[in-house]
This record gives C-alpha cells, structure tokens and sequence, in this order.
C-alpha cells in the first residue's frame, strides 16, 4: 500500500508540476516540486517507483496506467540510478538482476504481445535509453551475459505461436537499444571527447565483451532484418498487413534503423562482420530499394565503413572490395536533374563520395604508414571518384555541393604536395589525369560563384539593406542566401588551392569568364543580372586568391597590377616608385581590371550589379592610382544617381562608406582642379529625425545607440576633409573650399543653439549631427605637425568652428549626446589643430565637468592625457587652470558607494584615468601643476588618495598610484631645487610603509601573476627612495623603521645590504623572500 501511495504522490506532483502556471495555489506547486527534486536526489531508492509507474498497466492490461509525463518522470529516475548511483551500491548485482527480470517480463507483454507503446517514438527512446543504460551497467558490474541475448531474441518471438519471423514491434525497439548503447559506449565522437579516463576506460571493457560475446549473432540479426525486410520491400502489396510483422509498410523503416545500426557499430566491431560478399550485395539492394530513408541510411552507413580506422593497406583493399565507383555513377546519372525529390539522396551520396575521397587522399599522404605502391594505388583509386566529385559539384542544389567540398580542400592539398615533389625530380606538375581534373574543377568553380536568377535580393545585403528606413529596421538575410555566401567563400578557397598549383589557370579562367562576358552582348548593361554581378565578383575574388599565394604581406598596390621582372634567385621587388609601374604592361589581374573599368558594366541597371561594381572599384582603388585615366568613369559612377544620390536607403549607405574608401585610397592621383565639382556634388546637408519610441525609452538615447543613416552620411564629411587636405599647394583654394563646407553648417548650428530649448528634442538631435558633421570634417586633414615650416592657412579656420561647437556645449550641457559629441569633436579638432585651440580646454572642461557621467569622465580624462604627452608645454597654463577642477570630480566619484559588477568596472576605470593623468602630466615635466598656487590646497589630497589606493585597490590600481608614488619620489625628494617642503616626512610617514604592508597583506599571494608585478611597482619604490635619499635612508630604515616593525636584526641588515647594491628585478626577489621569512614562511 506504501508503494501505491507513492506512486500516486509522484503521479500527482509530475501533474501539478506540469501544469503549473494554471495552479491557483502557489504553495501547492512549490510543495509539489520540492517533492519531485527530493526523489530526484535519492534515486537510489526511488528508482523503484519510477519502474512501477512505467510499467503499470491497466486493470485489463490493455493499455498504460498513467500518462506520459510521470512515465518519462520514472524512467528519468530509472536512469539516474544507472547511470550514478549504482555503482557504489554492494548489492549492485542483486538490484539488476530484479530490474532485468522485470524488463524482460514488461517486454514481453509490451513489444513481443502488446503495441509497444503505442508505437509512439519518444517514448521507445526513452525506453531504448533505459535499457541500454541497463544492459552497459550489466557489463561493467556483472559477469552475466544473458540480458542482451534475451532481448535480442525477442526480435524473433511472436505470440502464442512458433513463427520465428522477424517481430516488427520487438525488432524496432532493439535496434533503438543497440543504437542508444553504441552511442553511449563511444562510436559518437563528440561524446566520447568530453568524457574523463575512468569512463573511457569502462566504455572500453565493455565494448570488449560485447565483441567477444555478441558481435557475431548481433551482426547476424542486423542483417536478417535488413534482407527480410528488403525482401518485404520487393513483394509490394502487403502479405500481412500486421503491424508485427514485415511488409510494404513495416519493412522500410525498421530497415532503416537496422542499416543505421550496421553504421553505428561498424566502427568498433570487426569489419569482417559488416563487408562480406554477402552484405555488400544488400548494401547495393538497399542503395537502390523504395524507401528513400533505408536509401539515406546505406549511404550514411558506407560512409561509417569507409571511415573506420584500418591500416593504409587493408582500408584501401576495403574501397576497392566495396567496388562504390560503379555502383555511385549510376546512382548519381540515374538522380541527376530530377529535381528537390532526389536532391536528399544526392546529399547522402555526394556525402559518402566526400567519405571516400578524404580516405584515399589520407592514404596517398601517409608516407610512414603506407608503402609507395599502396599510396600509388590510392592516387589511382581517387581519380576514379573524382569525376563523382565534379558531377555533384555540378549540382543545381546546393546542398550535394557543399558535401563534397572538404575533400577537395584535401585533393589539391595532396596536388600541391605532389607539384612539389615532382618538380624537385625535374618532372611535370601533375600527371595528365590530375591536371584534367583541376582544369574541370575551376571551371565549375567559377560557374558556382553565380547566383540563382530568382533568388530573393530585395533589402538583403546585396543591396546593403533596406531599400526604406534605418538599419535597425532592416532584417537579416534569409537562410538560401547566407548558405550561398558561405558556399561562395569555400569556393574562393578552392579557387586559392588551386592557384597554389597553377596560379595562371586561375587568373586565365577569370579573365576568359570577364572578357568572355563583357563581349557577349553589345552592352554589358544588357547582361542579365546575375551574369554581371558574378564576372564582377570574380574580379573582386581574383586578386585576393593571387595574394593569398604569393604571401603578399603588404596587400594590393600599383606592383599586383604589372608584369614584375623575375631575377633568379631575388624575390619580385614590390615597394619601387609609381612611375617605375607605370612603364610595366600589365599582368593578368591588370588586365581583367583593365576591362572591366574601360566597360559600362558600371552603368547596369540592376541594384546588385551596381554595388557590387563600387565594391570592385574599391578592392582595386589603387589600381586607379597606377592609371589614373581611369578615375573620371568610377567618379561619374559614384556622383551619379547610381552611386551617392541612390533612391535606395540601403545602398546609398554602403556606397557613402564605400566613396570614403575609395577617396582615402586614390585622393593623390585625383587632380586638384575637380575637387570643387566632387565637393558640390556630395549630398552634405544635415538633417535629423527622431526615432519613433515607447513611453520608457530616451529618443535621443536611441537615435544615437545604433549606426544610423546620419552615421553613413559622416563618411562624406570625412571624404570632404580629405579632399581639401589634398589643396595644401593652393592654400586660398584650400581655404576657400573649407569655408564653402563649414560656414553653412556652423550658421545652421549658431541658429540652432539660438534656438534651443530643452524641450525640442529634434533640435537638439540637429545640433548633435552638426557638431560631428563639423569636426568629422577635420579628421581628413593631418595630425599636427610642429616642426612644418609654416603653420597652414586651414587651421585658423578651426577657431571658430571650435568656438561655435563650445557655444552648442555650453547652452546644451544637460544633454549627454551633446557633450560627448562637442568632446570628441574637440578631441579631433586638437588633433589637427594643436595649439592653436588649446586654449579653449577651461571652456570645454567648465561646460563639462559638472554634467558628465563618470564614464564620460573617463574618456575626458584619457584625452588629457593624451594631449599632455603630446603638447607638454603648450598645456601647461590649461592643465594649470582644469587640475583642480577635474581632481574635485574625479573626487565626487570615487566617494560615491558600488553595486554591482558594472559599477566595479567603471570605478576601476576611474582610479586608472586618474592615475594616468598625473603620471601624463610628471611625464611631460608638468610636476609643477601640481603644487602651483591654485592646485597646492589639494596637493596633500592628491597624495594621499595615492596612498590609499596603494593598500586598497586592485593590484592594476595598485601598479598605477605605486608608479605615479615612485616618479614623484624621483622628482621632489631629492635635496636640489625642486624639493617639496615637507615631502621628505610624508615620505617617510606615509610612502616607505607602503612597501612592506602592501605585500603582508593576508589577501596578497605572491603565487598570483598580478601580485609579482605589484611587488616589483614596490621594489622599483624602495630602489627610488634610495636613490633620493641615500645613506640618510639607509640610516632611517634601519635604526627607525625596521627596529620598529619588529624585523629581526639579521634581516634588517640583509635588506639594507641588499637595498644599497641590487637594481630593481634582482631586488624584487629578494623582497619578495623577506616578505616570506617575515611572515615565518
């Protein structure tokens, strides 16, 4: 009665728990699953209920007691106690053999007499995961071999009758169980590689019994199923029409799982068990039987038996016993071009012709395992696939092509090898067949490339997105064409591998298709689209594949277009002046580039080809610079209703990036007298939109947080700057151009900010778009340069373009994308205009300070740094003046509490930025700053945050403020002129305690990487106070600080020898072993 009520409890508890969310008694459900999760944890008693509920039957047998759930809830708790309880169990033998006799009985009733469970398939794989568990368990702690031998046996029980056919039902259900249990022992590899020692090895012994008890009758079983059911298959119209027993219906999916298991058990079972003559005659019959899955499973099956790990001799006897080459060209002939219907099958066999393939180059390769002849014999052999290789490659589908495209990798991997080979014996490349086969394979390749003329290109990437809207609206690519792209980039690495044999094939074959293209029709806009789009992308592909073998280290220029004189033995010289490329005609890629650009192809119509053409123009910039008569057709493309002035949203985006590009890459060679027309026509007005939001979101906050439309239109204002950075040699020009561009924008910002108000969000938007579109436009010119002769006409045009952004910052400050806008085009500003605009930081630091947030506080702060390092002197009154001001908010923040990991991080920054500020300012000689009259009241502050930090932070805070300690120590101890009144006691009091308390700390463990380099912070501190102070330190440690800290004697003495004689590294170690000794280690 116990057991009932407990069975009833679990039946009770899996359905509230399953239904939880519709419980109205919250209490009820928690009790419920705790329960579960208590019998969960003990499944060394409560297996026993799980199996009871599993195999409860109704009073009239007919059907199960209880549902689905607390069934699988059972046999769950069944499986946790095989599978990690038992074993520790000393009545383990005992507890099977109960458990094996009660299967056998449910077996019998359930699957030899019964419906096997309805014939519903996730229940007899959870069953088949139960009794596999069971039988592996039996194995590893039994010596007992009769529970698999009674549950295969029943494969051929039927009721009350002595009919020894094969019981479909109980049949079905073992080849589950054998194919869970091969799984489980190791034939799946990914399994087998996460799993420790001691399960391997028991996986190991018990596969050794079953190969030395059950192999052979397993093998025979497998088989009879396979050929009584193939044998069903050919009748057609069912005998009987049993559900037990084999027929149309029945006989091709047990079939299937029968063939599936052959494949599971091929891999660790003797092959001679799985290829005889005999089997290799069902292994042809099943290929071409009327189930398509028995079909699918043969193939897979093959594949395992072709895979197996064998001696090079013996696994190539095995391809050629198997004699496939024969067999598969007619299965690919009889499948080709008969549509989706036969394209599964063709996955399967381009599949097993990859399996074959990959096995016989691993055989031609291994020159220590293999004997010449074998490998001979494999290069033989795999010409005969090859051909099956390209009649899948060839397929209208994708999916046979893409595999068969591993072992091609392999195949011209083991072509090069053999190039190699054979020229060092003064014979040809390859042999005649090998090189028919490569010649075939890039011309297929190459047809590959090409897109389906009906694929769906509308607002995919192929057009740069959304012909409509921002890109946060566009939609990802659907799955056929991210499948395509995946499948052009292994073709482009076949195309690579090839070139590494014969680099002309490759470069010949896309020239033919280019020109071959070109010619075919009057016009190449007349081309249909995806003829166009893929002699472009060919041409796009070309001179990346050619780079790729010739190691060239410093990517495309004027020297990948030209025939290069080959001396012997010198490498070809890549880095002369452009006039010497200039006079060289032009090799193959040179070429193709050269038709392509002299051609119209530019002017299709279709949106594909079009941005494809600016996608080669653009791999190929500097082939414009080697022949600039080029320039003027690729200009026109781009200022052109095709290019910047696109109606489509998504491609007028890439193509701004794409002109940038371009510009960047060719501006020297543009002449100087049409820069005012590319100027003119470059689409620079400024207009912003907010975003539509939800009652929760900031407008501002989202039109910014993503790359929006604005953001692409920010490249034609670099482009811009670009372009007038080029007029250096006509400044009125250069200056005139600048103002043409800038005043616009600067008037439109200046009546903006008149105009603000806190509550026109648009408008605000609006001047955040015109401060970057402002300073984007400087960052075309170049960085400062102090020591040019004369200081160009362009920067004094900065000035008031800085004042009118600093204007915008101060009325506009309480809007975050403002300030980090007005910072960062100061920061690009000052990069180009150096001094000159330095003296505007005390606006830009009194407009900021008490607005930013404390991670704006950190970019403000790293900047500093950096104009500090870069401008020494020329900052000092700035830095004088914003010191004091920054320290107090760098102050406000590190006061400020934690939570939370995001938090922690920030405040990490924090403590560094502010560090390294002070270390940038002692750097550039700017000490001075620091205890000058409007910064000495918080000198002592500053200090002692030091300090702090030193005993208190993060071992990288710690490194930073030990460093900064250090430097200051070097500067203002010393007794010359720069002495600090009273440093020389805080150096005493505060600095000398740091070295010896930081590493007694219990949480500094000098095992840790991160500790050994705060201990040698603290060893190059201690070696710097000594050579401030000297023997007067020396003094001071030993008779005061040392006998203080009560450090014995000896010791003391050692580290004051050691202090006065050893440099930094060697002194490290060694306080790194008296911090030991004092800690009694």
């Amino acid at each position: 009665m116990a057991a009932a009520t407990q069975e009833e409890q679990l039946v009770k508890a899996v359905e509230i728990a399953s239904n939880a969310a519709a419980m109205p008694d919250a209490d009820l459900v928690a009790q419920a699953l705790a329960y579960l999760e208590q019998l969960k944890q003990a499944t060394q008693e409560s297996w026993s209920i799980g199996w009871a509920i599993w195999t409860a039957r109704t009073d009239d047998g007919s059907a199960p007691k209880y549902d689905h759930a607390p069934r699988l809830f059972g046999l769950n708790l069944v499986d946790d106690f095989l599978d990690k309880r038992i074993q520790g169990m000393p009545e383990a033998a005992g507890v099977l053999t109960l458990l094996q006799e009660s299967a056998l009985v449910y077996l019998q009733s359930e699957f030899v007499n019964g419906q096997g469970e309805q014939g519903i398939p996730f229940m007899k794989n959870k069953l088949a995961q139960t009794l596999s568990l069971l039988i592996v368990q039996t194995y590893s702690l039994t010596s007992s071999y009769t529970f698999l031998t009674a549950t295969l046996s029943m494969c051929t029980a039927h009721p009350m009758t002595d009919d020894k056919s094969i019981n479909v039902v109980a049949a079905d259900l073992a080849m589950r169980v054998l194919h869970d249990m091969s799984l489980s022992l190791g034939s799946d590899v990914t399994l087998r590689s996460v799993r420790g020692k001691e399960r391997l090895q028991r996986d190991a012994i018990v596969r050794d019994e079953i190969r030395t008890h059950h192999a052979a009758s397993l093998a025979e079983l497998l088989w009879r199923v396979i050929q009584d059911s193939l044998h069903a298959l050919q009748q057609g119209a069912a005998v009987n029409d049993s559900p037990r027993h084999l027929n149309a219906a029945t006989a091709g999916p047990l079939a299937s799982l029968a063939m599936a298991v052959v494949g599971d058990y091929a891999s660790w079972i003797d092959i001679g068990l799985v290829v005889t003559m005999e089997t290799v005659q069902v292994l042809y019959s099943a290929l071409d039987a009327p189930h398509m899955p028995l079909r699918y499973a043969t193939a897979d099956t093959l594949c395992e038996i072709v895979s197996k790990g064998m001696k090079p001799v013996d696994k190539l006897s095995l391809i050629e016993g198997l004699s496939l080459d024969s067999v598969l060209t007619q299965l690919e002939s009889s499948t080709r071009g008969q549509g989706e219907a036969q394209t599964e099958l063709r996955e399967h066999l381009a599949r097993l012709v990859n399996a074959l393939c990959t096995e016989l180059c691993k055989i031609a390769e291994d020159g220590t395992g293999a004997e010449a002849e074998t490998r001979e014999a494999a290069h033989s052999k795999l010409l005969t696939f090859l051909q099956l290789v390209l009649a899948f490659l060839a397929d209208e589908y994708d999916e046979p092509v893409e595999h068969v495209l591993p072992c091609l990798h392999l195949v011209l991997g083991l072509y090069k090898k053999t190039k190699r080979q054979n020229e060092t014996m003064g014979l040809p490349p390859l042999g005649p067949p090998s090189s028919e086969f490569v010649s075939q394979l890039i011309t297929l390749s190459v047809q590959k490339l090409k897109f389906d003329a009906d694929i769906d290109w509308q607002d995919s990437s192929l057009v740069g997105g959304a012909a409509n809207g921002d890109a946060e609206e566009s939609e990802d690519d659907d799955e056929q064409l991210v499948r395509f792209y995946e499948l052009r980039k292994q073709l482009q690495v076949i195309l690579g591998a090839i070139a590494a044999i014969d680099e002309s094939l490759v470069s010949n074959t896309i020239h033919a298709l280019v020109v071959n293209t070109l010619t075919a029709v009057a016009s190449p806009t007349e081309l249909p689209w995806e003829q166009a789009e893929v002699c472009l992308y060919a041409a796009f592909s070309c001179g990346e594949v050619l780079s790729s073998v010739r190691g060239n280290k410093i990517g495309l220029g004027a020297h990948s277009y030209v025939q290069l004189p080959v001396e012997p033995g010198k490498p070809r010289n890549v880095r002369q002046a452009l006039s010497v490329y200039q006079a060289l005609p032009p090799n193959v890629l040179g070429e193709i580039l050269q038709h392509l650009f002299r051609s119209q192809i530019g002017e299709h119509p279709h949106p594909v080809v079009q941005l494809q053409y600016f996608e080669c123009v653009v791999r190929y910039a500097t082939s414009f610079v080697l022949w600039p008569d080029l320039l003027p057709n690729a200009l026109e493309a781009f200022l052109g209703p095709r290019g910047l002035c696109n109606p489509h949203h998504g491609m007028r985006r890439r193509i701004n990036y794409l002109f940038y590009r371009f510009v960047r890459d060719t501006r020297m060679a543009i002449p100087s007298e049409i820069v005012p027309r590319l100027l003119e026509s470059m689409p620079l007005t400024v207009t912003a939109t907010l975003p539509e939001v939800s009652a929760d979101e900031d407008p501002l906050v989202k039109a910014t947080e993503k790359a929006s439309a604005f953001d692409s239109q920010l490249y034609l204002f670099d482009t811009s700057g670009l372009l007038i950075a080029q007029l250096g040699h006509i400044p009125d020009t250069q200056v005139m151009l600048f103002k043409l561009i800038t005043q616009p924008l600067a008037e439109q910002l200046q009546q903006s900010v008149q105009a603000a108000d806190p509550s026109n969000l648009p408008l605000v938007l609006q001047i955040h778009h015109l401060i970057l579109a402002l300073s984007t436009i400087t960052k075309g010119f170049p960085d400062y340069d102090a020591s040019r002769a004369h200081e160009p006409a362009w920067i004094e045009e900065l000035k008031p373009l800085t004042e009118q952004i600093l204007m915008a910052l101060t009325a506009l400050n309480r809007f975050m994308i403002v300030r980090e806008a007005a910072r960062g085009a100061f920061a690009r500003i000052v990069a180009s205009a150096g001094p000159a605009v330095l003296p505007y930081i005390p606006t830009l630091i009194h407009a900021l300070v008490h607005h930013v947030s404390e991670a704006e506080l950190v970019d403000l702060l790293n900047f500093f740094g950096l104009i500090t390092n870069k401008y020494k002197d020329n900052v000092r009154s700035v830095m004088d003046d914003v010191f004091g001001v920054l320290v107090s908010r760098i102050f406000s923040f590190l006061h400020q509490g934690v939570q939370g990991t995001d938090d922690l991080v920030r405040r990490s920054d924090t403590e560094r930025a502010y560090f390294g500020l002070v270390h940038a300012l002692l750097q550039a000689g700017m000490d001075d700053v620091l205890v000058s009259e409007k910064n000495r009241a918080q000198l002592e502050a500053v200090l002692q945050s030091h300090v702090y930090y030193v005993t208190r932070g993060e071992p990288v805070t710690q490194r930073a403020a030990i460093s900064v300690l250090s430097q200051l120590v070097q500067l203002w101890a010393r007794p010359n002129e720069k002495a600090i009144m009273g440093f020389e006691q805080f150096v005493y009091d505060a600095i000398l305690p740091l070295v010896f308390q930081v590493p007694a700390k219990p949480s500094f463990d000098s095992s840790d990487a991160q500790s050994q380099l705060v201990l040698s912070e603290l060893a190059s501190l201690l070696k710097s106070l000594y050579t401030a102070r000297g023997d007067e330190f020396v003094q001071y440690l030993s008779t005061v600080y040392l006998p203080g800290v009560q450090c014995p004697p000896e010791l003391a003495l050692e580290l004051t020898k050691s202090v006065q004689s050893l440099e930094v590294k060697p002194l490290k170690r060694f306080l790194d072993t008296f911090i030991a000794q004092s800690r009694g280690a």
